[in-house]
């Protein structure tokens, strides 16, 4: 079963996780499937985040992880943040360095330049 569904919206790609959490029981599957695109040379991609109601250290190692391997040669845009996910990032300061949208229009508008 694939943790994330995707589709295109003119060059930006479009990836929706669809686990209520994000945490150690699926962060691999998360570096394994987000790098997967990436190797199939996917450079701008959009990350919805709408269904992750937890995540945990394990789970924010894996978006960083995709943090990092998209910016080596493209752009992430995140949206759907929830407020208790959103709280990880901010206490851990994390959210500083993704590029974060208030919804999947705004963010492949922004990455579509």
């Amino acid at each position: 079963m694939r943790l994330l569904e995707s589709k295109k919206s003119g060059n930006v790609l479009i990836l929706k996780i669809f686990e209520d959490e994000l945490n150690a029981a699926v962060a691999e599957r998360f570096k394994e499937e987000t790098s997967m695109y990436i190797g199939q040379g996917y450079s701008r991609i959009v990350l919805d985040m709408t269904k992750v109601k937890f995540m945990d250290s394990s789970g924010l190692g894996a978006l960083i992880f995709f943090l990092k391997k998209v910016k080596e040669n493209g752009r992430l845009g995140v949206f759907g943040f929830r407020k208790m996910v959103f709280n990880l990032m901010k206490l851990t300061r994390t959210y500083k360095a993704f590029d974060i949208y208030n919804s999947e229009e705004e963010a492949v508008a922004a990455l579509s330049n």
